[in-house]
């Protein structure tokens, strides 16, 4: 089962990957990017750690016109581009992505989709909820 996870975000403060990885280390999450270079360019999976175990997600970044599908939600304020964080059937995945996104939208003033209530979350309550999610991760199998 595959997950999206939409974060609105102002492209002229979409930071680099090491000012990114400066605010995960600030915020101790155990998140650590591989740099990827240019994130407007890059598209695929983006590889990390969580917590000293190899994880990662799938990044997709562009303009919210062509990347979003539907209406977009009300309360944007000029956010036009959009960090669509897709993971599949792994747990540890939906948690770093959406932990180190979470992280990302203090950096870019941006605001996440919440898909339950539709609404928009700033990026405390983001990174709340995406934290929330770390008990339920499997530890791996020995």
């Amino acid at each position: 089962m595959s997950v999206e996870s939409f974060f609105f975000v102002r492209d002229a403060k979409l930071p680099t990957i090491p000012a990114w990885q400066a605010a995960l280390d600030q915020a101790g999450v155990g998140i650590v990017l591989e740099d990827v270079g240019d994130l407007r360019k890059h598209t695929g999976y983006l590889p990390a750690t969580h917590r000293g175990h190899p994880s990662g997600f799938e990044w997709f970044y562009g303009p919210l016109v062509e990347n979003f599908g539907g209406d977009p939600p009300d309360g944007l304020d000029g956010r036009e581009y959009v960090i669509n964080c897709v993971t599949h059937s792994d747990m540890r995945e939906l948690v770093c992505g959406s932990i180190a996104c979470s992280v990302l939208l203090q950096l870019s003033d941006g605001v996440f989709l919440n898909e339950e209530s539709g609404g928009l979350l700033e990026p405390a309550a983001a990174l709340a909820q995406a934290l929330a999610l770390e008990p339920h991760i499997k530890p791996p199998r020995q």
